[in-house]
């Protein structure tokens, strides 16, 4: 019998071996980036609905709660309106909650409105044709 008998069957247990626990990293990979896609759009709709809310607070109508498959998104509108100085001038946060299956997160906007101006101020700072 010769010493290396078997030798070659060995080395291609040993490569199959490390070959598989190669493909579980690449499956284990491909998990955490479906993940993170997930949480990606989800974050990226949380933007867009809390971004939409502070553009219309002026019309003091925030848009209802939306509800997906996955996601429940719950938006709170706060208003305070400034002191003495700055009078005319309200601050409004919108805060945006919504739950993933890696927990719940929230994203919070705010922005200073000048509420003392109407739109029909503007025409006297527009010149006439």
């Amino acid at each position: 019998m010769k010493p290396a008998a078997g030798f070659a069957l060995i080395e291609a247990l040993v490569t199959l071996l490390v070959l598989s626990i190669g493909l579980l990293g690449l499956g284990q990979l491909q998990a955490r980036l479906w993940r993170g896609g997930g949480d990606l759009h989800a974050g990226q709709t949380a933007f867009l609905l809390t971004q939409d809310t502070l553009e219309s607070a002026r019309l003091d109508k925030p848009p209802p709660p939306r509800e997906s498959s996955d996601n429940t998104y719950r938006l709170e509108l706060e208003r305070a309106p400034l002191p003495a100085p700055l009078s005319g001038l309200t601050t409004t946060r919108v805060t945006l909650r919504w739950r993933r299956p890696s927990g719940e997160q929230s994203l919070a906007l705010a922005a200073t409105l000048d509420t003392a101006t109407r739109p029909e101020d503007a025409r006297w700072l527009l010149p006439t044709p």
